[in-house]
């Protein structure tokens, strides 16, 4: 088994070279098999990238309410980041690229 932190590191590779269903399967290892506050905020992100470019939105629904969980209450990167992360994940009216 991966630690949590090799797992993050795999799901971020696999996102970045387009391989999303290997990068979700390791960012919800890493998001949800252990809990290390500061890797498991990270690995979330990665878990709404993968999610959304494999066409799996709903599993990552919980994922942004979980990632408030992880940040720094009233920083603005924790905001930005949370914010994407509900976007890419609704289901609102908006047309998705």
């Amino acid at each position: 088994m991966l630690t949590i932190g090799a797992a993050w590191a795999k799901a971020v590779l696999y996102n970045a070279l387009g391989q999303y269903a290997e990068a979700l399967a390791s960012a919800e290892s890493a998001a949800y098999e252990m809990e290390v506050p500061n890797v498991t905020g990270w690995a979330l992100i990665e878990l709404v990238e993968a999610a959304v470019r494999s066409r799996q939105p709903a599993r990552a629904r919980d994922a942004p309410r979980q990632l408030s969980d992880h940040t720094i209450d009233g920083s603005d990167w924790a905001g930005g980041v949370e914010a994407r992360s509900r976007a890419l994940v609704s289901e609102g009216d908006g047309e998705r690229q």
